[in-house]
């Protein structure tokens, strides 16, 4: 999908008062400039989305016709799955599925691996109003990968030995996925 400036420059001239907001899909994954997906029509009947960072819009484009015949949720939850679609980053890709509620850290967790990829160790924060996605990072701040599932088990199982001090506004401990890349 790419930005389109004829409707940019549409959605400008008709005013924001004239345009209505149809749903509201919000990340809740940082304390603030969450990503935002609003999906609108115009007094002409033109449906669009505005996918937003904070403020920011980072890409605004006409729903697809086919996708104008769903509700507004299947509509915004369709587009938001090919948004994260084309990032054609793994990684980005699981992190961005679990924070639009596409899928839950759970759909990624080990169960029986038949691929091969990289095992890596997702860890989901929760504070209150907002639950941070990260993959466990090594003592060189990259993606810390695991030769074996069972290395990153027994990483996971130390980790919940240790004695654990939640920060201000952290509700409860973290919870550690073991992922494949």
């Amino acid at each position: 999908m790419k930005d389109d400036k004829n409707l940019k420059r549409k959605i400008g001239l008709t005013g924001a008062k004239n345009i209505k907001t149809i749903l509201v899909v919000k990340q809740h994954t940082r304390l603030t400039d969450n990503k935002t997906f609003k999906l609108c029509v115009l007094p002409d009947g033109t449906i669009y989305f505005n996918y937003l960072c904070g403020s920011t819009s980072l890409l605004v484009a006409e729903i697809n016709k086919e996708d104008q015949r769903a509700s507004p949720i299947d509509t915004a939850m369709n587009t938001i799955e090919r948004l994260v679609k084309s990032t054609h980053d793994p990684v980005l890709e699981i992190i961005e599925n679990i924070a639009w509620g596409l899928k839950e850290p759970a759909d990624y967790a080990k169960k029986q691996w038949n691929e091969t990829g990289e095992i890596s160790v997702l860890k989901v924060s929760h504070f209150a109003g907002f639950s941070p996605l990260e993959f466990v990072l090594d003592q060189h701040c990259h993606r810390k990968v695991f030769e074996f599932s069972e290395d990153a088990e027994d990483w996971i199982t130390d980790k919940y030995n240790e004695p654990y001090q939640c920060v201000p506004g952290e509700v409860e401990i973290p919870k550690y996925y073991v992922v494949m890349i």
